[in-house]
């Protein structure tokens, strides 16, 4: 109601709610959570709650207590491939991110996580990387051949 009340952008405000949630130390902060993400509902669209719900997974990742096992569980709750793409990254899910990309049909994405897989460090990072290199090789859009210049 104080969201609408004083016009405060609904998107912005739940997601700070979000990560100060997600903040709170180890599995308590949980319940909570979910209740905000119950009481979201319908008042913002997929991509805005899409956006919240990474917030949290960011705050859980990278945040003091490095809860990644909480900010996994999570991931399932994203709407959209391209937030399933960014979170399985934040989570550090190189291969999870891979396939969501590529189920949204998204280079842009694809591109982003071979950039993360080639700076891993591990073997299936590299293994992952070159994986990615040859599925891009095919699914690149190609540039036009440009006639006017051509000798």
């Amino acid at each position: 109601r104080v969201i609408a009340d004083f016009q405060l952008p609904a998107a912005a405000a739940y997601a700070e709610a979000a990560a100060a949630i997600a903040r709170r130390a180890g599995r308590s902060a949980a319940p909570a959570l979910a209740a905000l993400l119950h009481n979201i509902g319908a008042t913002i669209p997929d991509s805005e709650r899409d956006r919240v719900l990474l917030t949290a997974v960011t705050v859980y990742a990278q945040g003091e207590s490095k809860d990644i096992r909480a900010a996994r569980g999570l991931l399932p709750k994203l709407s959209s491939a391209r937030y399933r793409t960014l979170g399985s990254l934040v989570c550090g899910q190189h291969r999870d991110a891979f396939n969501h990309a590529r189920r949204g049909a998204s280079v842009e994405l694809v591109e982003l996580v071979l950039r993360e897989a080639r700076e891993g460090t591990g073997r299936a990072d590299k293994a992952l990387a070159m994986e990615i290199e040859q599925f891009l090789a095919t699914h690149r859009p190609r540039e036009p051949d440009n006639f006017l210049t051509s000798p």
